[in-house]
């Protein structure tokens, strides 16, 4: 399969992640998506990156800000449509998508599940 045909099928399961995203109740909007290899090189000086092999210099790989309805008592965020919502990274919080993204396709993978570095908001495909 090419480069190409593989970012198209990624970009397809990525709008299936973010409808299925939005009926759950949360918001979520775009982190990075293509990486330069120089980026990639300081994130790995830096341990934000174990690899220089990311799918990120693909276009393969999203990272994804999640905001989570704020619960009562707690500040918000910020406010959509009048409704307040809190930044998360938690594990807790995301897992749910990050399995609904692994049963699209066996080729994709969810950071949350990484063995060595857990990378919570980062969905990829192989």
């Amino acid at each position: 399969m090419s480069l190409v045909s593989k970012q198209w099928q990624f970009i397809k399961d990525l709008k299936k992640l973010i409808d299925y995203i939005e009926k759950s109740g949360y918001i979520v909007t775009g982190g990075e998506l293509w990486r330069h290899p120089y980026m990639q090189e300081y994130y790995l000086k830096t341990g934000r990156s174990k690899t220089m092999h990311s799918q990120h210099l693909k276009r393969l790989a999203i990272d994804l800000n999640f905001f989570r309805p704020a619960r009562h008592g707690e500040s918000a965020s910020v406010f959509i449509e009048g409704k307040p919502f809190v930044l998360t990274w938690n594990i807790s919080d995301i897992e749910q998508f990050g399995r609904f993204w692994e049963s699209l396709s066996p080729d994709n993978r969810w950071g949350g599940n990484f063995n060595s570095f857990k990378d919570v908001p980062h969905f990829e495909k192989k």
